[in-house]
C-alpha cells in the first residue's frame, strides 16, 4: 500500500526505431490501498430452487447505498437496500453489491476549541481527495440570513460555484452535492456574501476519512477553520462491486415462501417494538427470518422486539422438502414519536395540518391551519431512511406547500412534519 509513480513508455511505435523525437511516456500517479471487497451472501444455507426467489444481502454495517447491479462494472441497477430479492429462473447467476459509504468529517461544530470569529475574507479549507467522492453537505454558522457564495476550486485552477441560501441565523446544513475527482489540493472557500463564523485556534488538522479525503489546512494559515464544519461525503467504496454467485437447486418442488406484517408502523413511544410475524408460506419444512436489524430466527411464527428507530426490510427464507429454498420480503417502519392522529395532528396546540391527496402522483399538498405564523421543517425519507426531498419554510397561518414528487419513483414514503414542537409522522404513497 502507498503512493507510487505508473509509468508507461511506448517503444517501436511503428514496429522499429523512430528516428524522430517521440512524445510516448505517459507518468501518473496512483494510490494502492490494503483494503479487501465488502462480504456479501446468499441468504440460507440450501440451494435456490429453480423459477423461486433468492436474498442476497451486504454485510456492510455502517451508514451506505446498497445498490445491486447484474455486473461488476456498468450494467444495469436491480435495485437498492442491505438485502434484495433476487428472482431465479433454470441456471445460477451472479450479482454485485455497490457499497456507497456515508462519512462525516471535519471540525463537528464551531464550539470545540478557540476564539469563534467572524468574516466574509475569501477564504476557506484546503483538501486532497484520493477517490472520487462527492461532497453532500457541510455545516456553517451565520448570524445573519442572506445569500452566499462558495467556490470549489480544483488542483487545475477551474472552479464551480455554488450560491447557497441562509434562511435565518445559526447554524444552518448547506446541501452542495459537489462530485470531486481524485487529486490534491482541493479548496473550499466562501467567496461573497455576508459573513460566516470561523475558529481561530483549536484546530487539529488532517480531518480524514482514511483512503478518501484529507481536510490538509486553511486557505489562511494551520491556526485558522474556517466556514465549512462537519462534512458529509458519499463514495463508492474503493475495492469495486462484490460478487455473490446464487446457486441453483436440482430439480424439484419449490416451496412458496410467503409472510404477512399485521402493521406498516412501531412507535416506539406509544408501545413496546414487539411484533409477531406471521408465516403464510406453502410447501416449507424449515424458516429463517432476517429482521433488518441484525436479528435472525429460525421460528415459523416470531414474536421480534424492535429496539431502535429505522426503516427495516424484513426477509423469510424457506427449504421445502426436497432441500431447495425460495424467499420473500416485506418493510417495516419504526418511529419514536408522540404522534397525533390523522388530520388534526397538532390538535395539542391547535394546529392543523392536512396531507393530500394520499397516494400521490406528480404533487403533495400540505395545508396548514396554524394559531399563528411558524416555521415548518419537513423531509421524505424512502423506506430504508434515505432522505430523498426536505426543506425549511417559513408558513402562514392558512398557507399550502407544494411538494414536487415527479422525480420521485412509484412506492412508499415516509414523511415527517416538524413546527412548533409539534410533528407528524406519515406514510405516503407515490402512485404510477
Amino acid at each position: 500500500a502507498g503512493e507510487f509513480e505508473l509509468v508507461v513508455e511506448v517503444m517501436a511505435a511503428n514496429g522499429e526505431p523512430d528516428m524522430r523525437s517521440l512524445n510516448n511516456r505517459l507518468k501518473k500517479m496512483i494510490r494502492i490501498v490494503e483494503d479487501e471487497k465488502i462480504p456479501a451472501l446468499t441468504v440460507g444455507e440450501a440451494p435456490v430452487c429453480r423459477n423461486s426467489n433468492a436474498v442476497v444481502q451486504s454485510l456492510y454495517e455502517g451508514d451506505a447505498t446498497i445498490s445491486w447491479y447484474d455486473a461488476e462494472e456498468n450494467g444495469n441497477l436491480l435495485g437498492q437496500g442491505r438485502s434484495l430479492l433476487v428472482p431465479m429462473e433454470e441456471d445460477a447467476r451472479t450479482v454485485f453489491a455497490q457499497v456507497t459509504p456515508r462519512k462525516k468529517t471535519g471540525r463537528l461544530d464551531n464550539e470545540s476549541g478557540g476564539s469563534i470569529q467572524a468574516s466574509s475574507t475569501p477564504v476557506g479549507l484546503r483538501f486532497d481527495a484520493y477517490t472520487r467522492l462527492t461532497i453532500r453537505s457541510v455545516k456553517v454558522y451565520a448570524e445573519e440570513p442572506g445569500g452566499r457564495l462558495v467556490k470549489l476550486t480544483k488542483p487545475d485552477g477551474s472552479g464551480i460555484t455554488k450560491i447557497v441560501s441562509i434562511p435565518e441565523p445559526g447554524e444552518v446544513r448547506l446541501d452542495l452535492n459537489i462530485v470531486v475527482e481524485p487529486g490534491e489540493g482541493y479548496e473550499l472557500e466562501l467567496q461573497a456574501g455576508k459573513p460566516l463564523l470561523f475558529n481561530l485556534g483549536g484546530t487539529e488538522y488532517p480531518y480524514e476519512v482514511p483512503g478518501v479525503l484529507s481536510i490538509t489546512s486553511s486557505t489562511g494559515g494551520p491556526v485558522f477553520y474556517y466556514y465549512f464544519y462537519d462534512w458529509e461525503i458519499e463514495y463508492d467504496y474503493f475495492c469495486g462491486r462484490t460478487p455473490v454467485e446464487i446457486e441453483v437447486g436440482d430439480e424439484g418442488q419449490a416451496p412458496v415462501a410467503n409472510f404477512s406484517i399485521p402493521v406498516e408502523e412501531i412507535n416506539l413511544a406509544e408501545e413496546s417494538g414487539e411484533i409477531n410475524l406471521f408465516d403464510e408460506s406453502a410447501g416449507a419444512v424449515s424458516w429463517l427470518w432476517n429482521f433488518g436489524d441484525g436479528n435472525l430466527s429460525t421460528e415459523q411464527n416470531p414474536l421480534h422486539t424492535y429496539a431502535d428507530t429505522g426503516n427495516f426490510q424484513v426477509t423469510l427464507t424457506v427449504v421445502g422438502e426436497d432441500g431447495c429454498s425460495s424467499s420473500a420480503e416485506g418493510s417495516i417502519v419504526v418511529i419514536e414519536d408522540a404522534v397525533l392522529t390523522d388530520d388534526e395532528v397538532f390538535a395539542r396546540s391547535d394546529n392543523r395540518l392536512f396531507i393530500y391527496p394520499n397516494p400521490a402522483q406528480e404533487v403533495l399538498f400540505l395545508a396548514f391551519d396554524l394559531e399563528q405564523s411558524g416555521t415548518a421543517q419537513y423531509y421524505l425519507a424512502d423506506l430504508l431512511g434515505r432522505p430523498v426531498l426536505k426543506g425549511r419554510r417559513q408558513v402562514a397561518p392558512e398557507q399550502t406547500l407544494e411538494l414536487s414528487l415527479a422525480e420521485l419513483p412509484a412506492g412508499a414514503y415516509l414523511l415527517v412534519v416538524d413546527i412548533d414542537g409539534d410533528r407528524l409522522a406519515r406514510r405516503v404513497v407515490k402512485s404510477r
